[in-house]
């Protein structure tokens, strides 16, 4: 797989779905967004697949638009077989909805997660629980590649986890919904995800610990815009001039 410093970050839209109607934003869009990083051998570590449809419930309350995840990857020139390890920010339906499709790869996922994984309502258990699914369960942060660190960061659930990627451009960290988008990491009005955190505490302490790692990029699981540090973008115009 790849060298530390050497992974391209390929965000990628993973489906979408509408608030209900007894939600903050009821009746909004919302968008899910996956990441492949790609190693030069082409070799893909996947975080997040994406949401799926299909589900009486689900369908009924969210409207999912599944984007089938082959599909996806296509539109980046991958394929399903280029995947050689995965993650999920959580197991809820709209981050781990297509997990089903990577079986026999090993799927990284915090104790806590998994656990919570296995109560009534948490998600959809036929498709975390798909046959062939391989989950390596962990306890807190892990190295789980040269240059990719998987980072607890509990608060949106007890077993949430974000990703802190080395790669050409420095660090970049796949925030997953520990904070929900730009505008939160910004302190801006606009969506949140801390109002409705199961743990708003730990959700504080999670937000508070991946500010201070200083990435020069970061990236969210439901917000398109990625935040990019101005003292980056700063060296990126100067190279332009």
């Amino acid at each position: 797989m790849s060298r530390v410093g050497v992974w391209d970050v390929l965000p990628f839209d993973a489906g979408s779905f509408t608030f209900a109607a007894d939600e903050r934003w009821a009746g909004q869009g919302g968008v899910v967004v996956a990441h492949a990083l790609r190693a030069p051998d082409g070799s893909v570590f996947l975080f997040d697949t994406g949401i799926a449809a299909g589900d009486p419930e689900l369908d009924a309350r969210y409207h999912p638009v599944e984007r089938p995840l082959d599909e996806a990857l296509a539109s980046l020139g991958l394929g399903l077989s280029d995947v050689t390890a995965a993650t999920n920010c959580h197991l809820h339906a709209d981050h781990a909805g297509q997990n089903r499709r990577l079986a026999g790869i090993p799927i990284y996922v915090q104790r806590s997660e998994r656990l919570a994984a296995s109560e009534p309502d948490y998600t959809i258990r036929e498709w975390v629980d798909a046959p062939g699914l391989r989950y390596e369960v962990i306890d807190g942060d892990r190295e789980v590649l040269p240059g990719i660190r998987i980072l607890a960061t509990p608060g949106h659930t007890a077993g949430h986890q974000s990703l802190l990627v080395e790669t050409r451009r420095g660090r970049v960290l796949l925030a997953g919904q520990a904070i929900y988008g730009r505008e939160e990491w910004l302190d801006q009005p606009g969506r949140e995800g801390r109002t409705y955190a199961p743990d708003q505490d730990a959700y504080d302490r999670s937000r508070a610990r991946l500010r201070a790692l200083g990435p020069a990029e970061v990236r969210f699981a439901h917000d398109r815009a990625a935040w990019i540090a101005p003292r980056r973008a700063s060296r990126a115009a100067a190279g332009r001039a």
